[in-house]
Order: structure tokens, then C-alpha cells, then sequence
């Protein structure tokens, strides 16, 4: 027996049962999982829930030890076998986030919240949709809420359901490069909850953070992370088009975070005072970024703009030989 556990219930099997009576507990759920199983010469102790009903045993006490550090694949490998080993989810605060092609099932949802793992467990269906990138998600177990996690040195508040979530890229939302950008007021065209922006107006301590987005969530969101991670910047917010922005507003660095930046690149360009920055995101297919850097260049000296590239790189791979690609140039009127 153990000195350092917990008295609680348990059912003692012969050695010889052990394998056998393990399967059972685990595929009817009696077996507690927040204790260690040990055993003597004789027996091996299986701590079980105290409502267990397991047929052909008898419940007594035992002195269990908890169980520290089992981690959620090992959970689940245990109850349901090594088909789920290559499960893979999403932690956003308190919810996990599955994806589409997940074995992941309402049954296993409902055990992972139930030991602890999560508030609500959720499985991506379909694509994000539409201008406004809702999120295609349903609820597999527990209630959706706010979450918080931390990112960049921002407090990220958010509700997986209502606004979408996109944890990939960190480095590059950290935004890499901050040592190359000057001047202190902001403009983010397509600001999200705020993943660019709001590490970025920390990082280089900006004077003024202006936010445009056409959903109202993502904006409620990115005031909510604001708040949450004690920024000194002054921040406004338009819930509209970008090109909408008002034009006599203007800006030091201007953040383009959307993949058809290049269309929207004279709409920035109307909220250059003198001189400034400009992050632009945007695919292209293999071994053509010269001619989208010629695009943008020859964009910028048609709007009476001088151009110059000090910062590109692949973010990563978006699909067989297309690249999204992170530019980061300075311009300056004629």
C-alpha cells in the first residue's frame, strides 16, 4: 500500500485477470484515470469512480496514488486504443479545437472535459467562411466561452465560435522585423482580434493604434485583448471597409495582413503623410516573387510614391508551389 495517495475506490483482480479486467474498466468508463493502478504479488488494484457498478466485483477502499502529468494522447490511446495516437488538436485557452478529418467523438469530448483537460472541446467543419471569417466549427462537448491565452506578450481574448482562430505563424505576427520599422501610429487595414497590431504597438510602444475590420466580433475581441494586456497606446477602431478609412488620417506603418493586399495598396497609400512603412501579405507560385515586388514598386511610383524593399520572405507553404510571402517596404512621395 501507499503512504502519500488518496483513500478511494478500487476492485482488486488477480494478476492473472489483470489484462483482462483493464479492457473492461476502460471501455465502461469505471476506471479513474486520475489514480495510479498498482499491484502486490497477488493482485493488481484498479482504481475505479464510486458509482461503479463492475460486474463480478466488489468495491473496497484503497490508498491510490494520484496521478500526475498523464497527458491527453495517453488518456485517450489508453481508453480507446492507438488508433487515436495520431489525433491532433488546437489549445486555445480552455478549448481544444480538433480538426476535420479528427477521430475525436462526443464520447471522448465528454471524457476530456470531465478529467480535467478542457472547458469545451470543438472539431473545425468546413472552411472559414466569408468576408467576415467565421469560424466553421461545432461544439462537441461543453459550453463555449471566452478564452485567454497569451501570445507575443498579449493577452488574446476570444470565443473560438464566434471568431476565428489562427494559431500558426506566431513568429511572424510577432512581427520579426520591428527592429527595421520607424514612427509610432498604426494603421492595421485588416485587423482581425488584433494579431499583428497589438504585439506590434507593444513591441515598438506606438503612440496610436487605428484598427479597421468589417466584423463587429473580431472587433468586440480585439477591444477585449486591449484591454486585457494593459496597453498605454491610444486605440480606435473602424468597423468598415478599409478603403473607408478616413483619408485625412495618416500613419507611420500601415499592416496589410490579407493575401489580396496588393489591391488595396493605393487605399494605403492615401494615409502616407511624407514618408512611411508598409507590411504586405500576399501569395504567389514558385520563382515569381521578383515580378510581385516589380508589381509593387511600379504600383507605388504610379501614385507619385519613391519605393524600396528592405524587408521579404516566405512565411511559409500555402499549397503546392504557392508561397505566402511577408514584404515589408518604405515609401516616400515625389
Amino acid at each position: 500500500m501507499h503512504n502519500n495517495g488518496l483513500i478511494s475506490p478500487g476492485v482488486a483482480v488477480p494478476r492473472t485477470d489483470g489484462e483482462k479486467f483493464l479492457k473492461y474498466a476502460a471501455s465502461t468508463g469505471i476506471l479513474d484515470r486520475r489514480k495510479r493502478i498498482f499491484s502486490d504479488q497477488d493482485r493488481v488494484y484498479f482504481p475505479v469512480f464510486p458509482d461503479s457498478t463492475p460486474s463480478g466485483y466488489a468495491i473496497s477502499m484503497y490508498d491510490f496514488e494520484k496521478r500526475e502529468n498523464i497527458t491527453i494522447k495517453e488518456f485517450l490511446v489508453e481508453k480507446y486504443g492507438k488508433e487515436v495516437e495520431s489525433i491532433k488538436w488546437q489549445r486555445v485557452g480552455g478549448t481544444l479545437i480538433f480538426g476535420e478529418e479528427s477521430k475525436i467523438s462526443k464520447e471522448m469530448s465528454k471524457d476530456i472535459v470531465s478529467m480535467g483537460y478542457a472547458e469545451c472541446v470543438m472539431k473545425r467543419e468546413g472552411s472559414v467562411e466569408g468576408s467576415e471569417r467565421s469560424p466553421g466549427l461545432i461544439v462537441l462537448y461543453g459550453e463555449p466561452s471566452d478564452t485567454t491565452y497569451r501570445e507575443n506578450g498579449i493577452n488574446f481574448v476570444l470565443n473560438p465560435q464566434r471568431v476565428m482562430i489562427s494559431k500558426g505563424n506566431i513568429m511572424e505576427r510577432g512581427i520579426p522585423f520591428a527592429d527595421l520599422l520607424s514612427g509610432d501610429r498604426i494603421l492595421d487595414m485588416f485587423c482581425g482580434i488584433g494579431y499583428f497590431s497589438l504585439p506590434l504597438a507593444k513591441k515598438i510602444n506606438a503612440s496610436k493604434l487605428d484598427c479597421s475590420d468589417i466584423n463587429p466580433v473580431a472587433l468586440e475581441y480585439l477591444m477585449k485583448s486591449y484591454n486585457a494586456s494593459g496597453l498605454d497606446t491610444h486605440l480606435e477602431v473602424f468597423n468598415m471597409d478599409c478603403r473607408l478609412v478616413p483619408k485625412e488620417k495618416k500613419y507611420d506603418i500601415i499592416l496589410m495582413g490579407n493575401f489580396k493586399s496588393l489591391n488595396y495598396l493605393p487605399a494605403a497609400l492615401s494615409h502616407i503623410e511624407n514618408k512611411g512603412q508598409l507590411i504586405l501579405h500576399y501569395l504567389v507560385a514558385t520563382g515569381t516573387e521578383n515580378q510581385f515586388e516589380k508589381m509593387i514598386t511600379g504600383t507605388c511610383s504610379g501614385l507619385s510614391f519613391h519605393s524600396r524593399i528592405l524587408y521579404s520572405h516566405r512565411v511559409k507553404s500555402y499549397a503546392p508551389h504557392l508561397w505566402h510571402i511577408s514584404t515589408l517596404i518604405e515609401v516616400s512621395r515625389f
